[in-house]
């Protein structure tokens, strides 16, 4: 009785054994399938990819085909020259635009400085009777316009002293700073 007794976990370990191992190959048999069936999905779609890749290469074939047909025909020539050169027509006018925008840039301030000379004439212009500097305010608002502090330190001074020669001085300024924007 001793000797059944010390071979019963004996029996039970190869039993458990034996369970995990029909267990265990039980699974991998269950996912070697799920594999396989997955493997042929993917070759099944590889199969459609290349298919629609042959499609794709009998395609462009086809179109490369058609389209020297195309560009044998003089017409097309001349529209594939017109469209380079309405490519190198943008380039061009792209380049232009940057060397345009400073100088819109400069013409708004060479406005500015137009109108204060407008405003400093219509002020100089004597209106009946010979009432002189009648319309100071529009000036100032002009110049205050500007922001050039130059100007307006100037045009300070002319207004205090009346008759020193300050309004020439100042359409002088005025001038050379609109000379000073021109482009040489």
């Amino acid at each position: 009785m001793g000797s059944q007794k010390g071979f019963a976990p004996v029996i039970i370990i190869i039993v458990i054994i034996a369970v995990l191992g029909i267990g265990g190959a039980w699974f991998l048999y269950a996912k070697q399938q799920l594999f396989m069936a997955e493997k042929g999905d993917l070759e099944n779609i590889l199969t459609k990819k290349d298919a629609d890749i042959e499609k794709l290469k009998n395609e462009k074939a086809k179109s490369d085909q058609e389209l020297a047909v195309l560009k044998a025909n003089p017409l097309v020539k001349e529209a594939e020259l017109l469209r380079l050169k309405l490519e190198n027509i943008e380039t061009d006018l792209t380049a232009i635009k940057g060397k345009v925008a400073p100088l819109e840039d400069t013409m708004t301030k060479i406005r500015l400085y137009a109108d204060v000379v407008a405003a400093l004439d219509q002020n100089l212009a004597p209106m009946p009777p010979n009432y002189i500097n009648w319309n100071l305010k529009m000036v100032d608002d002009r110049i205050g316009a500007l922001n050039d502090s130059e100007v307006t330190e100037q045009w300070g001074r002319a207004k205090s002293g009346p008759g020193s020669g300050g309004d020439m001085r100042t359409y002088f300024l005025i001038i050379s700073k609109v000379i000073g924007l021109l482009p040489y």
